[in-house]
């Protein structure tokens, strides 16, 4: 009901639309592994923040098709949030790690950041190789509605084709 209201608020001009999401990428070598970090610029507007803090879960997953052949690999991010107690948590499924905080930002950049993901050992990649990501946005709570609004119907994508490991340097330490 929640994403039907949402839609009709943007079509009568009530709700104003929300600037798209965007994929920031950066590849680089560590320990032998090609490994990326995702982050979704954008994925927590101020219509999906009013869902987060009215306490309705919402997923945040990226697919990550390459660079060794078809393989996909999909990561999860799930965050909830106490509306009484303003604590928010995110599910980190791809480190089986929780994260609780009250700091709204610090919550929206946990959820929002796949940070070090292992794609595969270097030795496996043939090239030139190529790497696709799409990020998808979705309740996972009991009132199920349709999330496509909340980003103007647009899904977060990027595509990049490289022809050797040579350029991506070792990730610098960052104690996360």
């Amino acid at each position: 009901m929640q994403g039907f209201l949402l839609s009709l608020g943007i079509l009568l001009g009530i709700v104003s639309p929300q600037p798209d999401p965007e994929l920031a990428v950066r590849l680089f070598r560590s320990n032998g592994q090609l490994c990326i970090t995702v982050e979704v610029r954008g994925a927590v507007n101020a219509e999906v923040l009013k869902l987060i803090q009215a306490g309705n879960p919402l997923q945040l997953r990226i697919t990550i098709a390459g660079p060794i052949g078809d393989e996909r690999q999909t990561f999860a991010h799930t965050i909830t949030c106490d509306p009484v107690q303003r604590l928010y948590t995110i599910d980190i499924f791809e480190t089986a790690a929780q994260h609780r905080t009250a700091n709204q930002l610090a919550a929206i950049d946990v959820f929002g950041r796949f940070y070090g993901l292992r794609l595969a050992p270097e030795e496996d990649i043939h090239f030139p190789a190529t790497i696709d990501i799409f990020g998808t946005l979705t309740a996972t709570g009991p009132v199920s509605f349709d999330t496509s609004v909340l980003w103007n119907y647009r899904t977060p994508r990027f595509h990049a084709e490289f022809g050797s490991l040579r350029d991506y340097q070792p990730a610098p330490e960052t104690g996360q």
